[in-house]
């Protein structure tokens, strides 16, 4: 089986690894963790997250590298601290998203024999499956004589709420729920089920999940209410972290990959920098922003890898990127790719290409070339497409979901498509343009061979009926001057009618400047508001990070204590003084326990204070969000306007 991340030579042979995966996430390998760069932040506070809770929350944006940071940034390093973490999904059985998860913990156990992860698991028809408590309560990985921790990881769990009936998500949902919350199931579990303690099972769960999905969490809080305890929120990369992750792939050594080691110039780095980075204004200009999307990084620099082989290159300067309109090419046939895809999976859709192409080079674009954010109900009614075609092109990284209260909504996924789209919008209707003057020209042809037939019939009529056109021309003077007349009365009506429009336009633009002023002093305040509460977040984090830096020395000096105390029990052995030397022991591994404690507790709150800081901050761009989107719906812009300002005063109140 052909790595999905290698690049393929004649007859489907693996010549070898890419560096840039391009449109597949990073995998479990050690040559992929080598390739995942730019996360080092994420991948440490990811994993001390999931050592310190039960149960974490990962979500982004589609597209940001969700399933990546798992695969290549936190399966390994739980390896490493005697965990054995399983990635599963909930879709894939017939049976369900139980049967789903057990399959996906089946395959992960039989992948990791191979290595020699595991030297040790119950056998299929011991699983007890009564519930995931009984399952996991039972359920004994080794490797040598070390017992192995699980942690189950659900990779995209959106599909929970887009692929299963309720009756199917409150089945799963209460097994989560008894197995995070340490509870026991009721009346379950056999025999074999009733000798087991009622101590909760060692596991630890990773909910992974799309943030337009973020809200249907709300199903869970019931049952979980820890759900939200312990977010972790990915955000696009930053400029420095998408440098990282452009060149440092580029200078690694190895025979596996598809190229020899290569570097990149300063100024070709800046200029695919530049371009992924780039942001529409409000007037149609650009600017270089702050955040780049990892999907269109790996895109971009997988296509100029492949330059970088067939031209045998070791550096990689500007002008290897060809023209102002390679980067735009790269993303058009990303775009046309993906139409295509999406027309391959719905074969029964009549027409979907060309309402497709209507919808996002007219819908999603506005006449002065930016995003544009819109109804899904509106795009059903408008376009044609509806909620399941969508949801497959968000799948393709084409388009971002945005739900809101009522409907969701749809743009593009980044600016820098925009212009992409608009080059292919031209190059189709310019070949459409060539098509419609062919069979012009061949109509024209057919005409004139007609004309020349009936020519000389033509003629004899002309001659017989010169006295009549010359009548009719006179007619038709006489009729031209009294219209004339009629519309330079029109006009005189239209200027006077445009003139008082002008005054009317004077007054309600002076009244709309007043409600706007009043609704910019509003959003002020709640903006002030939320600032506050997230200075207060990040100052417990620093005073809970400060308390734990005097705790972890305490716990240090405390292990010591416990060594040294074993270490004296094993020399007093056989001698007087053994039982005075286990009685030290004791006490020392007591404050060695207490010591760890505190430290533990120390760490919870940690993290306790940043899940407050990300809810502070996912709170105040979800405001921030609220205030710029604009008014939908009937009435005048002073009406808008002024809707506007009750919805700001509204979000002060909320966020008091």
């Amino acid at each position: 089986m052909v790595d999905p991340n290698s690049d393929t030579g004649p007859a489907g042979q693996a010549t070898g690894v890419s560096r840039y995966p391009g449109v597949q996430p990073f995998g479990d390998d050690a040559v992929q963790r080598r390739l995942f760069r730019g996360r080092d932040e994420e991948k440490y506070e990811l994993l001390q997250l999931v050592l310190a809770e039960r149960l974490v929350l990962l979500f982004a944006r589609s597209g940001i590298g969700k399933s990546s940071l798992i695969n290549a940034g936190l399966l390994e390093p739980l390896r490493e601290q005697d965990y054995f973490p399983m990635v599963v999904r909930v879709s894939g059985s017939p049976g369900g998203p139980l049967d789903s998860i057990y399959d996906g913990i089946k395959a992960a156990t039989e992948i990791a024999r191979t290595p020699g992860r595991i030297d040790f698991e119950p056998p299929e028809p011991e699983w007890n499956r009564s519930s995931l408590w009984h399952f996991f309560k039972t359920f004994e990985l080794w490797q040598d004589d070390r017992l192995l921790t699980p942690v189950l990881i659900i990779d995209q769990f959106e599909e929970l709420f887009t692929l299963h009936e309720a009756e199917q998500r409150t089945a799963l949902i209460d097994e989560l729920a008894d197995l995070v919350r340490g509870t026991r199931p009721r009346g379950q579990g056999g025999v074999a089920g009733a000798r087991l303690s009622d101590a909760p099972p060692e596991v630890k769960v990773v909910l992974a999940l799309r943030e337009d999905f973020y809200a249907n969490l709300e199903e869970l809080r019931d049952r979980i209410p820890s759900v939200y305890k312990a977010p972790f929120r990915l955000k696009p990369l930053s400029r420095e972290q998408a440098r990282r992750a452009i060149v440092e792939p580029a200078e690694l050594e190895g025979a596996h990959f598809a190229t020899p080691a290569f570097t990149w110039s300063e100024a070709a780095l800046e200029r695919v920098l530049d371009f992924l980075s780039q942001q529409k204004l409000g007037d149609g200009k650009t600017t270089v922003g702050k955040e780049v999307e990892p999907f269109q990084l790996q895109l971009i620099c997988q296509q100029i890898e492949q330059t970088v082989r067939n031209e045998n290159l070791d550096r990689v300067d500007a002008s290897d990127l060809g023209g102002a309109g390679s980067l735009k090419a790269i993303l058009t046939g990303f775009y046309e790719d993906s139409l295509r895809r999406i027309c391959e999976t719905f074969p029964e859709e009549q027409g979907l290409r060309e309402r497709l192409e209507r919808l996002c080079e007219y819908g999603f674009i506005t006449a002065k070339g930016r995003r544009l954010l819109r109804e899904e109900s509106t795009i059903k009614q408008d376009d044609g497409v509806g909620p399941e075609i969508l949801r497959e092109m968000v799948e393709l990284r084409l388009l971002r979901k945005e739900p809101r209260v009522g409907d969701n909504y749809y743009e593009l996924t980044h600016d820098t498509l925009i212009e992409p789209i608009q080059l292919s919008r031209q190059a189709r209707e310019a070949r459409e343009a060539e098509q419609a003057l062919a069979l012009r020209q061949a109509e024209q042809r057919k005409m004139r061979n007609r004309l020349v037939a009936v020519g000389a019939v033509a003629t004899l009529v002309l001659l017989g009926s010169g006295m009549l056109a010359l009548w009719q021309r006179a007619e038709t003077q006489r009729v031209t001057v009294a219209k004339q007349a009629a519309i330079a009365a029109q006009e005189q009506a239209e200027q006077k009618t445009e003139q008082a429009r002008a005054a009317e336009a004077q007054a309600l633009e002076a009244k709309q400047q007043a409600v706007a002023k009043q609704q910019q002093a509003t959003e002020v305040a709640v903006k002030a508001q939320l600032e506050a509460g997230e200075q207060d977040a990040k100052r417990r984090v620093a005073e809970a990070e400060a308390k734990l830096a005097e705790l972890e020395p305490v716990a240090v000096m405390a292990r010591e204590k416990l060594a040294a105390a074993k270490q004296q029990a094993v020399e007093a052995k056989g001698q007087n003084y053994e039982q005075e030397a286990l009685q030290l022991m004791a006490k020392a591994e007591a404050e060695f326990k207490s010591a760890r404690q505190k430290v533990e507790s120390a760490q919870r709150a940690v993290f306790e204070a940043k899940a407050q800081v990300t809810r502070a901050q996912v709170n105040r761009e979800v405001v921030e969000v609220e205030l710029a989107a604009p008014e939908t719906g009937a009435g005048s812009a002073e009406q808008q306007a002024q809707q506007k300002v009750i919805k700001t005063e509204q979000l002060l109140a909320a966020n008091a």
